[in-house]
């Protein structure tokens, strides 16, 4: 019983570790990829995302543990448009 309970544990406590996730990609006015661009997010109903960075595509991925959206998309600590669970968003930055 022991076992079956702490796999029932392990299970939901994986589960709720992901929830959400938003795909952002970044490129310079010219069309190409923006590199090392600092990306956070704000999610609906509260909390903060851990900030990631863009590769070398422009490419990064925020996560979250919750259902919700996320209300603002931050690229390099200015507001953008929210994104939600599963979506994509494309962020254009005049070099």
């Amino acid at each position: 019983k022991k076992i079956v309970l702490a796999i029932a544990m392990l299970a939901l406590s994986s589960a709720s570790a992901y929830a959400g996730s938003c795909s952002v990609t970044v490129t310079w006015s010219s069309g190409k990829p923006n590199s090392g661009v600092k990306i956070g997010g704000y999610v609906s109903g509260g909390g903060m995302v851990d900030n990631v960075y863009t590769d070398s595509n422009g490419q990064a991925t925020l996560s979250w543990t919750s259902d919700s959206s996320l209300g603002n998309v931050y690229v390099n600590g200015a507001e953008r448009s929210g994104c939600k669970n599963g979506d994509s968003v494309h962020f254009v930055e005049d070099k």
